[in-house]
């Protein structure tokens, strides 16, 4: 089974990542010139990856329920166990999570890492519509 990610953000990463994990040959399509451009900037490059005090009403949707739905599926116990077999330690700021060393280019390279590992297919400067 080939799976099609359509962007390589942090969401992008964690779905092609755990996707290979279960087998599927994978593909990530990013319109940009470079994966993860976001996280590399967040918090300043310390990498701010998530906060413990997640719920549905923290996101911008019409469609809230569906959220909610998303979140008890793959929350934050399943985001940090990926994190964990990524062998990323993290650091706890009060409700945010860090990478241990407070740096989100570790984050990427983690990541990009098992993506290769697992062949995963990237294609940059690509816009799908």
């Amino acid at each position: 089974m080939l799976i099609t990610v359509i962007s390589g953000g942090a969401a992008g990463l964690m779905a092609a990542t755990v996707a290979a994990w279960s087998g599927a040959k994978v593909r990530i399509i990013e319109r940009k010139g470079k994966l993860a451009k976001k996280l590399l900037a967040s918090s300043n490059g310390r990498g701010n990856f998530l906060n413990l005090d997640t719920n549905e009403t923290h996101y911008n949707s019409n469609n809230l329920p569906f959220v909610k739905k998303v979140l008890d599926i793959f929350g934050v116990v399943q985001t940090l166990s990926v994190f964990e077999e990524l062998g990323i330690m993290v650091k706890e700021k009060g409700t945010k999570l860090f990478p241990y060393t407070e740096k989100s280019k570790d984050i990427v390279t983690s990541f990009i890492y098992e993506l290769e590992k697992h062949n995963v297919e990237v294609v940059l400067n690509f816009q799908i519509f």
